[in-house]
């Protein structure tokens, strides 16, 4: 998600060995221009999945019944299990923002 919104790595390093380092001490931060119009909810789930300790960080589950995802979930009236799934105008939305991205 760091990646996707700003379009720049969490831990960045000049080689491998930087990089890693970066990644344990598990410092970043949302100064980047693109995270200016980044909501603070959004911000708040990727906090929690970019957590240094396993431990207290995001799984998939939670992940998904974080506030900034449910917000786009809604419940789909065909589905005979009380699924649930994006309104097809979010999910045209970000199928198209995904091809955006140059090669």
């Amino acid at each position: 998600m760091y990646i996707l919104l700003s379009g720049k790595v969490p831990f960045p390093g000049k080689n491998e060995l930087e990089i890693i380092g970066n990644v344990l001490k598990g410092e970043y931060h949302f100064n980047h221009e693109s995270f200016k119009n980044v909501s603070p909810e959004c911000k708040d789930l990727i906090v929690h999945l970019l957590e240094k300790d396993v431990n207290l960080r995001y799984n998939a589950t939670e992940a998904y019944n974080h506030p900034w995802i449910q917000k786009y979930i809604v419940k789909d009236p065909q589905s005979n299990d009380g699924g649930e799934s994006l309104p097809q105008e979010v999910f045209e939305e970000m199928k198209e923002s995904v091809f955006l991205i140059k090669e």
